[in-house]
């Protein structure tokens, strides 16, 4: 058996190769690449990346072989990319400046062809838009011009104009309009308007006479005092009854005027030997005013003769404070009394604006003397935190005003502290309290003179001047217990 002879394999420096490439992942590859060099350069790497794989495969290749090898793969490649990216800037930089220099490119030469004076553009503007000659000046002329059919339509010369078809038109309409209006006041056309209106009339005068003559007849028997069911026969029979009532009620009214006279004169002529009669405007009403402190627990004080805070101020003639279990421990009303003509409502406030700060008071009353006062004058008002009150020194009757004077401002004291303390229970029960007493004081005031001026029904009126007297005086009272109920609250 023959013996095969042992090949040994040379390795020579270098080897020409000529290859027919089919497979299309390389040949797409190896024809991106323009240039040979660049694609012989592409195809040796290539061959030998190949190469190192397959014997990496095959395990013939070590760790430091391949590190060389990619090191040198990527140093050609990154000179190949330099080479081509200067390569391709260079021609992209020279397309740009044929077609963008401003001297020598192509698009500034077309645009300034295009836009200059007798260029593409001005010719073609001139064509179209320009004089008489253009192409819109024409149709213009052929559409609205002096001899269009739109101007001939609308001249006033022509009769086949639109303007004459419709004058024409108005007229015929008004003649028409006129005709039929005339003939529905034509009384020989029985279909006319006038014509209809006067039947109607006619026929419904007949009935209208006999509903006339039917309606004066029930009016007769209505307003005959021989007919006794007749509204005038009643309301003469409820008449005279109620005239006897009213005079039988008159005379029990001045039974009763004359017995409270005679009351009035007795308790006069005690009030004459009483203190109270002799003594002055102010003194009567300090003595009144120390009893009302006193019921109510405050402390009384007469300082009409000494200055107060504002210096050689003596406005405020008496102070009531209120004590130390109220509801509002420490405030102060302050009273002034004006037996003085000189003084009106102008007046009597600008004293209190003067008087409360001078007294270290939060609220005023002003007392009027019944003598001095006008009659027509409201014997109570109050103006904010101020009171405007008429007291009578011969009558104890007005001392109601002065009390309720005194639980309004009392009030107006308690509501003015539970503001400052930010408590509003109770508030709105002290507003319509104030309020009521505020009504109630004008009601009675407007009933007391018609009662001085008024003869006829006066013992009605009397009537509703007690019960108004008497309400007021409940809603002082319940006012003053409210007061006590917060001054007891408060103590707590």
């Amino acid at each position: 058996m023959p013996v095969q002879p042992t090949l040994k394999l040379v390795t020579p420096e270098a080897l020409d190769l000529h290859l027919r490439v089919t497979d299309p992942e390389v040949l797409a590859e190896l024809v991106r690449r323009a240039e040979s060099a660049d694609r012989d350069l592409f195809a040796l790497a290539a061959l030998r990346v190949g190469v190192l794989a397959m014997k990496q495969a095959a395990g013939a290749l070590d760790e430091r072989a391949l590190r060389d090898a990619g090191r040198e793969l990527v140093a050609g490649l990154e000179m190949t990319l330099l080479e081509h990216r200067t390569k391709t800037a260079g021609e992209v930089a020279g397309e740009l400046r044929r077609y963008l220099d401003t001297q020598t490119g192509s698009l500034p030469q077309m645009i300034d062809n295009l836009v200059k004076g007798g260029g593409h553009l001005d010719r073609l503007l001139r064509q179209h838009l320009g004089d008489e000659t253009s192409t819109l000046a024409q149709t213009l002329t052929a559409h609205i011009g002096a001899q269009s059919p739109l101007l001939r339509m609308l001249s006033p010369e022509q009769k086949s104009g639109l303007l004459a078809r419709l004058e024409e038109l108005v007229k015929s309409s008004l003649e028409d309009q006129r005709a039929r209006m005339l003939g529905e006041f034509d009384l020989n056309r029985p279909e006319s308007a006038l014509s209809r209106l006067l039947a109607s009339i006619s026929k419904g005068q007949g009935s209208l006479e006999e509903n006339f003559r039917n309606t004066i007849g029930k009016l007769a028997s209505e307003w005959s005092l021989d007919n006794e069911a007749s509204s005038v026969a009643r309301f003469r029979k409820g008449l005279t009854e109620l005239i006897d009532r009213l005079s039988v009620e008159q005379r029990g009214f001045q039974q009763a005027v004359m017995k409270e006279l005679a009351e009035l004169r007795a308790r006069r002529a005690v009030e004459q030997q009483t203190t109270r009669k002799g003594a002055t405007f102010e003194e009567a009403l300090g003595a009144l005013l120390r009893s009302e402190a006193e019921k109510a627990r405050e402390i009384f004080a007469a300082v009409g003769l000494n200055t107060g805070e504002i210096k050689s101020c003596k406005k405020g003639d008496f102070v009531l404070e209120q004590g130390p279990e109220a509801a509002a421990p420490g405030a102060r009303v302050v009273v002034e009394a004006k037996d003085d003509r000189a003084y009106g409502v102008k007046e009597a406030l600008a004293e209190l604006e003067v008087a409360r700060p001078n007294r270290r008071a939060q609220a005023g009353v002003f007392v009027f003397s019944r003598a001095v006062v006008p009659p027509e004058m409201a014997r109570f008002q109050r103006h904010g935190s101020d009171l405007l009150v008429v007291w009578d020194l011969e009558d104890p009757a007005s001392d109601l005003w002065l009390q309720a004077a005194l639980e309004v401002a009392r009030a107006l004291l308690v509501r003015r502290a539970r503001q400052d303390q930010a408590e509003t229970a109770g508030l709105d029960e002290l507003d319509r309290a104030i309020a009521q007493i505020e009504k109630d004081s004008g009601a009675l005031q407007a009933i007391v003179t018609s009662a001085q001026t008024i003869g006829s029904a006066a013992g009605k009126i009397q009537d509703e001047a007690e019960k108004l007297q008497k309400k007021l005086a409940r809603q002082v009272e319940a006012m003053r217990e409210g007061l006590e109920g917060m001054r007891g609250g408060s103590a707590k």
